[in-house]
């Protein structure tokens, strides 16, 4: 076979129907329809189901019981709101008294600092009226004038201060520190004079009768300046300073400086050395 000769299908067509058999059925009527016979069963009818529910097996104590905490919760919410209502109109009146309250607290307290400056005051002045008050009432050539201080052979000249109380009560332990002097450095060395500390009160007490006095011995001196100081040729200076305690143990003293007149036995005030309690600054006046 050459390769115009056509070839017979390997697989023959199946049901294939000629032109002429279709031409034969043609105006033929095609069968009814049968619908083909199955064994498989129909659906079964759907059943209900329903559910059957237990009743509430709770006791109905507990139920009472959480009735009862829910009103206890909202009467505790009611006393709140209501205490809260009560705080909040306080507040309110405590900013409007706000002002009135600070006036009053400044006042009372103006008071007692007033009241408290008054007692003291009052306990100031009735120390003031009730202390000792020790001061220097005489000066006099020592008799005799001459002297000799024990223990030493040296001629010195001597002069007696003597001091009283004029308080209404007695002084503690009072102690005069004296000393005496002459020529024309008297004065520089008066207001240079060391005090002494004095803390706690020795000895006994001097009341409102009566005197105390002490003798003050200048330095060495020869038997011409001796006899000049005695005859008052030469003035003599004796000061010094009083100390001594009230009986409200509060410290006191008095300074004193007097010097005899020259051809006289009087002593007069020098003119400076004397202070009561306040020490004089002799460093400023000499500016």
């Amino acid at each position: 076979m050459n390769e115009l000769t056509p070839k017979t299908p390997s697989q023959p067509f199946v049901n294939t129907v000629s032109p002429k058999d279709a031409a034969r059925e043609e105006g033929k009527t095609a069968p009814p329809y049968i619908p083909p016979q199955t064994d498989v069963s129909p659906s079964p009818e759907p059943h209900e189901y329903r559910c059957h529910c237990r009743p509430d097996q709770t006791p109905w104590w507990k139920h009472a019981v959480e009735l009862a905490a829910v009103l206890v919760g909202i009467t505790v919410a009611l006393i709140y709101y209501r205490q809260l209502q009560t705080m909040s109109a306080q507040l309110g009146e405590m900013i409007k008294q706000s002002p009135e309250i600070t006036k009053s607290a400044d006042a009372a307290a103006s008071a007692a600092d007033t009241a408290k400056k008054t007692l003291d005051a009052s306990g100031k002045a009735f120390q003031v009226e009730q202390r000792a008050y020790v001061y220097i009432t005489a000066a006099m050539m020592s008799t005799p004038p001459i002297c000799i201080i024990p223990g030493k052979k040296d001629t010195r000249v001597c002069a007696d201060v003597h001091v009283a109380n004029s308080g209404k009560t007695p002084a503690i332990g009072p102690r005069i520190v004296r000393y005496a002097t002459f020529g024309e450095n008297a004065e520089k060395m008066i207001k240079k004079m060391k005090i002494p500390s004095y803390d706690h009160p020795e000895g006994g007490m001097l009341g409102n009768i009566g005197d105390q006095f002490g003798t003050a011995a200048t330095d060495p001196v020869d038997e011409k300046t001796a006899h000049q100081l005695v005859d008052g040729d030469e003035s003599i200076y004796i000061y010094g300073v009083i100390q001594y305690f009230d009986i409200f143990s509060a410290y006191h003293e008095t300074g004193f400086c007097s010097r005899r007149v020259p051809k006289s036995i009087s002593f007069i005030d020098c003119g400076f050395g004397n202070w009561f309690d306040v020490r004089p600054d002799y460093t400023k006046q000499a500016k």
